[in-house]
């Protein structure tokens, strides 16, 4: 995924962003294809990039 929009926040103060869907795993989750953008929150972003940089750590690694 890249960020492709600013954030901005909703009527209930939720920030997202908007994102182009480009690998095969996203694709999959989204299901969509290729270059989708997909609007989602920010805290769900960070915590999926959070989790693919830490890779097989453990859970309470991930916690933190």
């Amino acid at each position: 995924m890249s960020i492709i929009y600013s954030t901005y926040f909703n009527e209930v103060m939720c920030m997202k962003i908007k994102v182009k869907i480009t690998t095969n795993e996203n694709m999959k989750y989204y299901n969509c294809t290729s270059g989708t953008i997909k609007e989602i929150e920010l805290e769900d972003y960070i915590t999926c990039v959070v989790a693919g940089e830490m890779g097989n750590a453990p859970d309470e690694a991930l916690k933190a």
